[in-house]
């Protein structure tokens, strides 16, 4: 029976040559070719896959670094602000300072001009006190004449 289909087939002896040459190729193929080219695709997919989970852990660590340098510059900008606000209020004293001691400087000589002035007035009002007594005696005199 399977000689007959075999022989309607048109096989004969040679099949089973040709059969184990093309399985004795295909190991040897599969074993230098297939294997390695299995091997490279398995390489490939492994670099790529560890290279972007690489990539994800670098990106984090960036993010991570950013929102640290976010924290400092926030730190710092504070601390320089209190410094600023210390030495203006420093600054504001001082000149506070240095305008009443010119106030003060200005009040002794407008006292100082005060007092000379009035002294001049008092001089001047009793120069003209003496005028007008000495005025009147010469004017009783025209007119007692």
């Amino acid at each position: 029976m399977i000689s007959q289909i075999l022989n309607s087939l048109e096989l004969n002896q040679t099949f089973i040559v040709q059969f184990v040459l093309i399985v004795f190729s295909y190991l040897i193929i599969k074993t230098v070719l297939l294997s390695k080219l299995q091997e490279v695709v398995e390489t490939r997919e492994n670099k790529t896959t560890k290279l972007e989970a690489e990539v994800h852990k670098k990106f984090a660590q960036i993010d991570s670094m950013a929102n640290q340098y976010k924290e400092k510059l926030e730190v710092a900008h504070e601390e320089a602000q209190k410094v600023y606000q210390t030495k203006r209020a420093v600054i504001i004293d001082e000149q506070n300072k240095k305008i009443k001691e010119a106030e003060a400087k200005i009040a002794v000589v407008i006292d100082a001009k005060r007092k000379e002035l009035e002294s001049e007035v008092k001089s001047a009002k009793e120069v003209a006190l003496s005028k007008v007594s000495e005025l009147s005696q010469d004017l009783l005199g025209r007119l007692v004449k």
